[in-house]
């Protein structure tokens, strides 16, 4: 962590550490054998939109160990104000969001209510803040990966690139430790978020920003592309965290790349009202 010496300014430290401090505390699927099933299945949550995926719960020695995926930084629209979003990808959240065991990399693509937008990248590995890791502008390209180098000591190396103009940038490139048990390698996930802000006594998530579409390839694991694992869960957005909540970000089925002769990892999410 010592080779992390850019920070942000502090509105912008207070600002993200309170977005992304219990990043999944929305969630609310609260019974984990619902994900084990062995088959893809949908779910419904007020804060998430994307895929994710899990190992067997029982008699299975493997386990996501790396995370890889591309997308694009979108450009969030000047209304609703304020609204927020953000993309990532990460190791842990689906079936450990309790034990905070989760380690996370992606973007956050915001408007203020006065209009202004912020745009930066940032990885998180909680129950630590949310480390800002610079600013990213829309349209530019984003890779991120997250991979375990040692099993009992939990380290992780942590990768994030953007390029921009036909000129690439490594923002990240560091290893970094979390604390880890079974669950928290037994899920992996490619997600867009509403934030939420959290206190000890409140929390409250807030407006989603208009992002209209973000495109994810190349979404890849140590067990596979996306569409070629076995528990696979397309996970949708709706007001109230229910199948007949009003929409609010729709998740595309998962597409092959051209040429591509594996389960596919490619898919989109959009912004739907």
């Amino acid at each position: 962590m010592s080779s992390l010496k850019k920070r942000p300014n502090s509105a912008i430290i207070a600002v993200f550490t309170i977005l992304f401090a219990l990043v999944l505390l929305y969630l609310l699927f609260t019974d984990t054998s619902v994900f084990l099933n062995g088959k893809q299945s949908d779910l419904y949550t007020n804060n998430w939109s994307g895929y994710a995926a899990t190992v067997p719960s029982s008699g299975a020695s493997s386990s996501f160990n790396s995370i890889s995926a591309s997308w694009t930084v979108p450009k969030v629209a000047s209304s609703p104000a304020p609204g927020y979003s953000s993309a990532w990808i990460g190791i842990g959240g689906l079936l450990d969001s309790g034990n905070n065991r989760l380690i996370q990399i992606g973007t956050e693509h915001d408007v203020q209510a006065d209009g202004s937008k912020n745009y930066y990248a940032w990885f998180e590995v909680l129950p630590r803040p949310a480390v800002n890791l610079g600013s990213v502008s829309p349209q530019d390209s984003i890779s991120a990966r997250i991979n375990r180098l040692d099993v009992a000591q939990s380290t992780w190396h942590i990768t994030l690139s953007r390029e921009s103009h036909g000129i690439s940038t490594t923002l990240i490139d560091t290893d970094v430790a979390i604390r880890t048990d079974t669950a928290s390698t037994r899920s992996a996930e490619f997600i867009i978020e509403a934030p939420a802000v959290v206190s000890r006594t409140t929390s409250k998530l807030l407006p989603l920003a208009n992002f209209d579409t973000v495109a994810f390839s190349h979404c890849t694991t140590n067990l596979g592309e996306l569409g070629s694992l076995k528990n696979v869960y397309r996970i949708t957005m709706t007001s109230d965290g229910t199948k007949d909540g009003a929409l609010l970000a729709s998740t595309s089925a998962i597409s092959k790349t051209s040429g591509d002769d594996d389960g596919g990892g490619e898919f989109s999410v959009k912004r739907i009202g």
